[in-house]
């Protein structure tokens, strides 16, 4: 009984003490995105999508300066076109737009103390496409025109699943229980997003930009 009753103390004491070391997150802010090896028609040049970041995340200490940190997100990937197409002799502009659900974990080394806390961290993420679409844009003589297209994920079409390397570095500002960070990452994305096109072979490339504040559970 007394055996027991020394067990069950350790481990809540052992439970007590890691979910103090626990911190619980938020991180939003902007994705930067475009693909790499990507055909373009000559005159048309392609510029940074702003998606959207918005991500939960844990933070567990493994040792002083060095902690794992899951994280479940919603990002927003894609690229954008502009120009003059000189196949087709007009001018046009359009926007692809893939929204993922993510999740993974970096490892954070905490490099200066103090006040203001610098860390770099890198990991991964497997990213899950929920839908996406194309907004494309011509502008003849007549007059705009416009058209709508929804992205195909599956056998025969785009690529559904993504993985992702991460790394990156950002700031922590402590205040009581609390830190507020800014926090900055570019991503590469590791698979082909075209499943039968065997003349491109687009991939993920991101920069993201995140502002956050996390807290110790108690």
């Amino acid at each position: 009984m007394k055996s027991m009753s020394t067990s069950l103390f350790l481990m809540l004491f052992a439970l007590t003490a890691l979910r103090a070391q626990l911190q619980i997150g938020l991180r939003t802010g902007i994705n930067l995105g475009r693909n790499s090896d990507m055909e373009l028609t000559e005159g048309v040049r392609m510029t940074e999508l702003q998606g959207i970041y918005a991500a939960v995340i844990l933070d567990k200490a493994l040792t002083y300066r060095l902690s794992v940190q899951p994280e479940l997100a919603f990002i927003q990937k894609g690229y954008q076109l502009d120009g003059f197409d000189s196949n087709l002799q007009l001018a046009g502009d359009s926007k692809t737009v893939y929204n993922y659900l993510a999740g993974g974990a970096s490892l954070s080394y905490q490099i200066t103390d103090g006040w203001l806390e610098w860390y770099v961290r890198g990991g991964g993420m497997i990213n899950v496409a929920l839908f996406g679409w194309n907004e494309l844009t011509f502008y003849p003589n007549s007059g705009p025109t416009s058209a709508n297209t929804r992205l195909k994920f599956g056998r025969n079409d785009l690529r559904r699943m993504d993985f992702e390397l991460l790394a990156g570095t950002g700031l922590a500002i402590p205040v009581n229980n609390m830190y507020f960070m800014l926090d900055a990452v570019y991503g590469w994305g590791l698979i082909d997003l075209e499943e039968t096109n065997d003349s491109l072979h687009p991939r993920h490339r991101s920069v993201r930009i995140s502002l956050g504040a996390k807290f110790y559970l108690e």
